[in-house]
């Protein structure tokens, strides 16, 4: 189930929603992004972004207000981002909507680490929130694997044919009592498989378990 919005907007869900009971644990426990303000009503706060839950995803979108000339964010955010001249100008040439209108602010951010993959990205407005941010994720990892993986030195212990490194005299004869041939050692190895490509790794297989793709 998805829900799209806009910041201090009211949602109602009918009782026994299952996703309605996990927005109101979500509330319950941040309510500086969503707020219980009534029986099955909800209510954002002045955050932009997606709640995803079990059941479903709620997203938020930047409070638009219209006039006959020109299309601005409703609250202040300049805690979050500059707002350069260029954006306000585009703003006004043409009416953007609540998602493209997010999307181009997250593209104004001077530390934004998705400046290159977002300009690809606004093309698709029809693309889910939370499908934007993984393909903005790839993108990124899509630049890092081009330079390649970091790699680290890691200490390996185990059993070997040949001595190398240190031997673990206790784990030696621990294990290799019979085997006079074999050596329990420990060493450095300068290998691919450390902790933040474990993570990388992790990652990549918990968005494709979330990804609707």
């Amino acid at each position: 189930m998805k829900i799209e919005v806009c910041e201090h907007e009211i949602i109602s869900l009918r009782d026994n929603d299952e996703f309605l009971d996990e927005l109101i644990s979500f509330a319950e426990n941040n309510p500086e992004f969503l707020r219980i303000v009534g029986k099955n009503k909800l209510k954002t706060r002045n955050f932009v972004g997606l709640i995803k839950t079990k059941s479903g995803v709620l997203e938020i979108y930047p409070k638009v207000s219209k006039s006959s000339d020109e299309i601005m964010p409703s609250i202040d955010l300049s805690k979050a981002y500059e707002l350069k001249d260029e954006m306000f100008k585009e703003c006004k040439a043409r009416e953007l909507n609540p998602k493209k209108l997010l999307l181009e602010l997250l593209r104004t951010l001077q530390e934004s680490p998705f400046k290159k993959s977002l300009k690809a990205t606004l093309k698709d407005e029809k693309m889910p929130l939370f499908e934007v941010f993984i393909e903005m994720f790839l993108e990124e990892l899509f630049v890092l694997l081009n330079k390649g993986l970091m790699s680290d030195y890691i200490k390996v212990s185990n059993n070997k044919a040949f001595l190398k490194g240190k031997l673990i005299f206790s784990e030696h004869l621990r294990q290799n009592l019979a085997h006079k041939e074999r050596f329990f050692t420990e060493n450095d190895e300068y290998i691919i498989d450390n902790a933040t490509n474990q993570t990388i790794k992790t990652t990549l297989f918990h968005l494709k378990k979330l990804s609707q793709k």
